[in-house]
């Protein structure tokens, strides 16, 4: 399978290199395409309103949650899927929610993704509220 080099300098190339590395099973590269940090901080700011401070042990935790989960469940298959980006929402100059439809066969899926800028370039985020509509 054909590696695909990473693009974190536009929201979507984020995407797609999150979704190349689930293809490629690359525990590594998906790691790398994510950023738990932002996830800790969106889920506890939402959930919570606060990071109350735990933000750091949080993304840790969700990192290796997230290990865990690609180890024992597998990586989402994107491979049979035709994929575009049909809308994006400028929520500020760091923050982006893309709509991504993924088609197979004659169904499709929107997915809403939270994707912000960080200090190592776009990244997905996960927060509550976001993937579907």
């Amino acid at each position: 399978m054909k590696t695909i080099k990473p693009d974190f300098t536009t929201p979507e190339g984020a995407v797609i290199a999150l979704e190349d590395a689930y293809n490629r099973k690359d525990i590594e590269a998906a790691v790398v395409a994510k950023d738990f940090h932002q996830d800790a901080f969106y889920f506890l700011g939402l959930q919570f309103g606060s990071d109350m401070g735990k933000t750091k042990e949080m993304a840790e935790a969700m990192e290796a949650n997230f290990r865990s989960q690609m180890t024992e469940d597998g990586f989402p298959d994107y491979s049979n899927i035709k994929s575009s980006f049909v809308k994006k929402e400028t929520i500020s100059t760091n923050q982006v929610i893309l709509t991504e439809r993924c088609q197979r066969g004659n169904s499709h899926r929107d997915m809403r993704l939270l994707v912000v800028m960080t200090e190592r370039g776009w990244r997905t985020v996960l927060a509550p509220g976001f993937d579907t509509k």
